[in-house]
């Protein structure tokens, strides 16, 4: 369904400024504030997408092949909520994942002892998490619409935000079906960091068009602050990756995607990699 970007910063509420240089070939605009960055969006179809090619990597955009990184999810998703219970210490109650992609995060989170369901506007990868893993997955997008649940004691998104058209309605979503002083942790990459600056237009989550916005440690602060969370840290951990998506994200984001593919040849072995460009917001319900 097609979309409309926005005119005004949905953290500051300020008319935005011109990047000068284009970002692979995409205009992008400026918070003078926040330096929340994004580009004009409208009336692409962002549910498209998501169809089953993002996660299998036939149309260039999205990842080679998702699943096979499956192990590596579920490592980091372990850390993950270890992290949660030192930062938040919420009770293990009711979660919900929004962005869940087929499930992985959620499958070891209910492990843990938590009662699960997410979200995801991907309908296969949805179906994956329903049939495959068993999981209460609904196949929706995330917006100020309702969300399926209510009361919730912690929301957590992965890597989401910045494919959303409305971050400010998502975290308002967010806001009304958790329960007083529940949890919010997400992730994002910072567009002001040392390793995206250094980078340029080669960034590795210069991820577009699938990518919407470009957020900073300020911009998600004040998004969170003004859906009515209290930010209690901003952090930056370890991420445990495959030796094979390692590669595939260098070759995609430095050498034009030449030998994209060379990740398939490489054995299927972790190592935990962090360039200190991704924040994990921790936040809770005022």
């Amino acid at each position: 369904m097609p979309v409309v970007a926005p005119v005004r910063c949905p953290a500051c509420d300020l008319v935005p400024v011109a990047v000068r240089k284009p970002v692979r070939g995409y205009e992008l605009t400026r918070c003078p504030s926040c330096r929340l960055r994004w580009w004009n969006f409208s009336s692409v179809d962002v549910s498209a997408l998501y169809g089953p090619q993002y996660f299998s990597g036939v149309n260039g955009n999205g990842y080679d092949d998702y699943y096979a990184q499956r192990p590596a999810i579920e490592r980091t998703s372990r850390r993950r909520l270890g992290k949660i219970d030192q930062v938040l210490g919420v009770e293990r109650g009711r979660l919900l994942d929004l962005g869940c992609g087929p499930g992985f995060f959620l499958d070891v989170a209910r492990s843990a002892g938590w009662t699960v369901q997410g979200v995801e506007i991907s309908e296969s990868a949805s179906q994956f998490a329903r049939e495959s893993l068993k999981l209460d997955v609904v196949n929706l997008p995330i917006g100020a619409q309702g969300l399926p649940c209510s009361n919730v004691d912690l929301v957590t998104m992965w890597d989401v935000i910045e494919h959303l058209p409305d971050p400010r309605g998502a975290l308002d979503a967010a806001h009304r079906v958790l329960r007083p002083g529940g949890g919010l942790v997400l992730t994002t990459g910072d567009v002001d960091s040392v390793a995206a600056r250094l980078s340029g237009e080669r960034w590795h989550l210069y991820n577009l068009p699938e990518h919407l916005y470009f957020h900073t440690e300020r911009s998600i602060r004040t998004l969170a602050e003004r859906a009515g969370f209290r930010a209690v840290s901003v952090q930056r951990h370890a991420m445990i990756v495959s030796l094979s998506y390692a590669v595939e994200r260098i070759t995609h984001s430095y050498l034009n995607g030449v030998g994209r593919r060379l990740g398939h040849w490489l054995p299927r072995m972790t190592i935990p990699a962090t360039l200190h460009d991704v924040m994990t917001l921790y936040a809770v319900r005022a």
